[in-house]
């Protein structure tokens, strides 16, 4: 269940590799047009969604190679471990350096582990945002559209509280 996991994030992860870049990256803009009219007081855009689940696929493929040399440590630890503890002296302090070395390769895995779960998550949000929220929505209307939704999610949170809490309160009063 947990191999098919991270065969489903890698899968992604290369769906989303094979995608490019994201759309308005091609380069820098030009500054010998100058900027439009009105725009001196303009924000750059924020970054997008999308952009953060590619930086954190970035790490991810960075961590690729570390992997690769800590898992090489790991079965070099091993294997004089096993040589080791074949013959008559039991070195301790070699299977101490073995356990060590799986437990960086395990901890390096699941730093890339939770990176890949970051960044499909990102990409659900993102998915769900551009589904949910008109595009053509100025800045100030998307703030306010997101806390009416943050507004709305909280109402429906606090109904299932209190739902919550009145089934167990009727569940006590019939023992």
């Amino acid at each position: 269940s947990l191999l098919q996991e991270k065969l489903y994030i890698l899968n992604l992860q290369g769906q989303m590799m094979s995608q490019g870049p994201p759309p308005g990256a091609a380069g820098p803009p030009n500054p010998a047009a100058g900027p439009p009219a009105g725009a001196a007081a303009a924000r750059p855009p924020p970054p997008r969604p999308e952009d953060a689940g590619r930086q954190i696929l970035v790490k991810s493929r960075d961590l690729v190679p570390v992997l690769r040399d800590k898992w090489g440590v790991a079965m070099r630890e091993g294997a004089q471990s096993l040589v080791l503890s074949s013959s008559e002296k039991g070195d301790t302090h070699q299977q101490n350096r073995f356990e060590t070395s799986m437990e960086d390769f395990h901890s390096t895995l699941d730093q890339m582990e939770l990176n890949l779960k970051c960044a499909h998550e990102t990409t659900t949000q993102s998915q769900s945002s551009s589904r949910y929220m008109l595009g053509n929505l100025s800045y100030h209307q998307y703030i306010a559209t997101a806390k009416q939704q943050v507004a709305f999610t909280n109402q429906i949170k606090d109904m299932l509280k209190v739902a919550a809490q009145d089934i167990v309160d009727h569940s006590v009063q019939q023992n």
